[in-house]
C-alpha cells in the first residue's frame, strides 16, 4: 500500500509482475495465452474507441455549452493487474471484462447549473446534481455507439464508494462481440479518485478501509511537512574524510 500512495507504483508493479511469474509461472503463461487470443490487436483498437466516442461527445447536441472541455482517454489493463484481479476475487478470465477501458472526464461550464435548472424549469439546482446530469447525459451518449452488457452497469455518483469515489461504470459490447468498460466522471470528481482518499493507488495497495485511508493520507502528509533533517555528527565526519566537502572551497595554510 505505501509503495502504491507514496509514488512508487512502476516499482512496485514490476516487482509484482516479477513475483506472479516465479509463483505462478503456468497460470501467467495461460493468462498470456488467453490475451492473445482474445485482444491480439488492443494496442489497435483502443485508439480507435477512444476516437469514435470523443467524436460522439464532440458532436452531441444534448452536452452542447453544458461542457467546457471533456478528455477521453483509455488502458490495456496489464496482465499483472488481471492476474490479481483474478486472485483477488476468485473468478475465471473469461469474466473479465475490463480488459480494455474507456473514461471520460467532464468539465462542467461554468454556467452549467444554471442552464440545467432552466431546462428543468427549477429555480435552481445543487452543483452535484448538475455535475450527476452531465455525467448521466454522457453515458446516454456511450450507448448510442454501443450496446451495454446487462447488468454490468454501476452508479457511483448517487451511490459512492465509502471511501467517496464517484464515478458511472459500465460494460459495453463491441461490434466484433468483446467487451470494454467505460467510465465517467466530472473533472472533480476524477481528482478526488486519483489524488483524495479514492486515490487508485491505496485502492491497488489493498487500502479501502475510509478510516485507514485517512490515517495513511494523513501520515503521508505529516512526512511532507516535516523540514529537512540536517547531517548528523557522523556523517559530517564521513564527507570530510571522503572529500565530499563541496562547499568548503577554502584551503588550509
Amino acid at each position: 500500500p505505501l509503495a502504491q500512495a507514496t509514488g512508487l507504483q512502476t516499482v512496485s508493479l514490476e516487482l509484482e509482475r516479477i513475483s506472479f511469474r516465479k509463483l505462478f509461472p503456468s497460470s501467467m503463461r495461460r493468462l498470456q495465452h488467453w490475451y492473445d487470443q482474445v485482444w491480439p490487436d488492443a494496442d489497435t483498437v483502443l485508439p480507435m474507441l477512444v476516437q469514435q466516442l470523443r467524436n460522439q461527445l464532440l458532436h452531441a447536441p444534448s452536452l452542447e455549452g453544458l461542457v467546457a472541455d471533456f478528455q477521453v482517454t483509455g488502458r490495456i489493463k496489464s496482465i499483472s493487474s488481471t492476474f490479481r484481479k483474478l486472485l483477488k476475487d476468485g473468478m475465471v478470465v473469461e469474466r473479465v471484462k475490463d480488459v480494455l477501458a474507456l473514461r471520460v472526464v467532464l468539465l462542467p461550464a461554468g454556467d452549467s447549473r444554471e442552464q440545467l435548472a432552466t431546462l428543468m424549469r427549477r429555480d435552481a439546482i445543487t452543483q452535484a446534481k448538475a455535475d450527476a446530469l452531465l455525467c448521466f447525459t454522457t453515458y446516454r451518449q456511450v450507448l448510442r455507439l454501443w450496446n451495454e452488457v446487462p447488468g454490468r452497469f454501476k452508479d457511483f455518483i448517487s451511490r459512492p464508494k465509502p471511501n467517496g469515489y464517484q464515478s458511472l461504470h459500465t460494460n459495453v459490447r463491441l461490434p466484433d462481440g468483446r467487451i470494454a468498460e467505460v467510465q465517467v466522471r466530472t473533472y472533480a470528481m476524477h481528482q478526488f479518485a486519483e489524488h483524495g482518499q479514492a486515490a487508485h493507488g491505496f485502492y491497488k495497495g489493498g487500502l479501502t478501509n475510509p478510516t485507514q485511508l485517512a490515517n495513511v493520507a494523513g501520515a503521508l502528509e505529516a512526512v511532507r511537512s516535516l523540514p529537512a533533517l540536517p547531517p548528523s555528527p557522523s556523517e559530517n565526519a564521513h564527507r570530510t574524510s571522503s572529500g565530499d566537502n563541496v562547499l568548503n572551497t577554502s584551503t588550509t595554510k
